[in-house]
């Protein structure tokens, strides 16, 4: 057995390239596989990060509303608008509201009945793909997120 094992007559049967054939034909699928994980995990921490920061800019709108009112009672909001943008630019990392993020915070009241008013904030960013194989899968290299975060107001 052992002769057969390490004998010059096996090797000259053709099975020298045969491991390197598998891999090479394995090797596009294992790297699809890998780079399609890479990004799936790029895309859902962007995901977190964006929603946290709209439930941390929400949060502080409701909870500054009454100054708002208080500073500005024709237009609270927009009062509220621009400290808001400045939380959750602070909140979100560089990449997330620099130029190509193209980030967009809005911030709106929804009356649902009375006393029962909500203010909702909107926030939305691009970001780029990490890997060659995100990028040719979705068209471009950059994916939209788009979050919501809704607060009731304090009375």
């Amino acid at each position: 057995m052992l002769i057969n094992a390490i004998s010059p007559i096996r090797r000259l049967k053709g099975e020298e390239g045969q491991d390197l054939v598998e891999f090479a034909l394995a090797l596009p699928i294992l790297a699809t596989l890998l780079f399609g994980i890479i990004d799936f995990g790029w895309m859902f921490y962007n995901n977190v990060m964006v929603s946290n920061a709209a439930r941390e800019g929400a949060r502080f709108a409701v909870m500054n509303y009454e100054e708002a009112e208080t500073n500005d009672p024709s237009d609270p909001l927009g009062y509220l608008q621009g400290q808001v943008t400045t939380n959750v630019e602070n909140d979100l990392p560089g990449y997330l509201h620099d130029s190509f993020a193209n980030l967009a915070v809005t911030l709106n009241e929804n009356h649902i009945g009375a006393d029962n008013d909500e203010l909702v904030l909107e926030i939305q960013s691009n970001i780029r793909l990490f890997t060659p194989v995100g990028r040719l899968v979705m068209g471009g290299g950059q994916t939209r997120i788009v979050r919501n975060a809704s607060m009731k107001k304090m009375d």
